[in-house]
């Protein structure tokens, strides 16, 4: 309470430049407090990383709408709409700029960085394991999933609170910038997903060569790696990773199933 009241005296000295300045430094501090508290877990064990991780990233979308809300209700009591749109966006890009901070952190993690995904290497191939790889991309679909909505929900908040500036918050602008962004996580993504069907439907076609098959068949395991690929896509809300796995998938079954 005395924080807005602070800001609407600073407001009436000082103007609204100097009122934006100053909440942007406040929101960028709020925001990377939950960012650090992220980063944190990056250096713990294997076991409390997968427990934590998803978690904590949508803690940071939460805590921010809420505090995007709170604050720009409170701030369009005394502040022009316009100042407080800018303020919206400014807690948007901090937003994005954490979360890609910690893309780039999960990325080092998972030692992607190291992947040439343009190449498929043999020595790549055997790096990781189908059970592997189907952790690390539930962990991608789920992160990539929880940012579209905290995307959404920002959106229909802000349009809720500035009717007038929406001008200034075109969805289409922020989602060509943040594509840039994502575009290393997708790429990845998509190249972890095509490795995975790779695997899987080879391990199907091994154990029915060696007739370890007891209620299904290849073509009964196909289907189910195609649903759970395919969904996982979906999750993502990324046309390329969807049409990539689509691909991927028609590949697999003309090669190994219809033939």
């Amino acid at each position: 309470e005395h924080f807005f009241h602070f800001i609407e005296i600073f407001s009436k000295v000082e103007g609204f430049g100097k009122v934006i300045q100053y909440l942007s430094v406040h929101a960028k501090n709020h925001i990377w407090k939950s960012c650090d508290n992220i980063c944190s877990i990056f250096e713990k064990s294997e076991v409390l990383f997968r427990q934590t991780f998803l978690s904590k990233v949508t803690y940071l979308f939460d805590d921010t709408l809420e505090f995007l809300e709170r604050h720009c209700k409170r701030l369009g009591i005394f502040l022009d709409e316009k100042t407080v749109s800018e303020y919206a966006v400014l807690c948007h890009e901090e937003c994005s700029a954490a979360f890609k901070m910690i893309l780039n952190l999960y990325i080092k993690r998972r030692k992607f960085d190291l992947i040439d995904v343009e190449t498929m290497t043999v020595e790549v191939n055997e790096a990781f394991s189908a059970q592997e790889i189907d952790i690390f991309l539930e962990e991608i679909s789920n992160v990539c999933a929880q940012y579209e909505q905290y995307h959404r929900l920002y959106f229909i908040k802000i349009t809720e609170i500035c009717k007038n500036s929406l001008f200034k918050l075109s969805k289409d602008n922020f989602s060509k910038r943040d594509s840039e962004e994502f575009e290393k996580i997708y790429r990845t993504y998509s190249w972890l997903e095509s490795l995975y069907i790779q695997k899987s439907i080879s391990i199907a076609i091994e154990m029915e060569e060696y007739g370890n098959y007891i209620t299904s068949s290849i073509v009964d395991d196909a289907l189910f790696i195609s649903e759970r690929s395919a969904k996982r896509a979906l999750r993502t809300e990324s046309f390329k990773c969807v049409h990539s796995v689509l691909v991927s998938l028609n590949s697999i079954f003309i090669q190994h199933i219809f033939t």
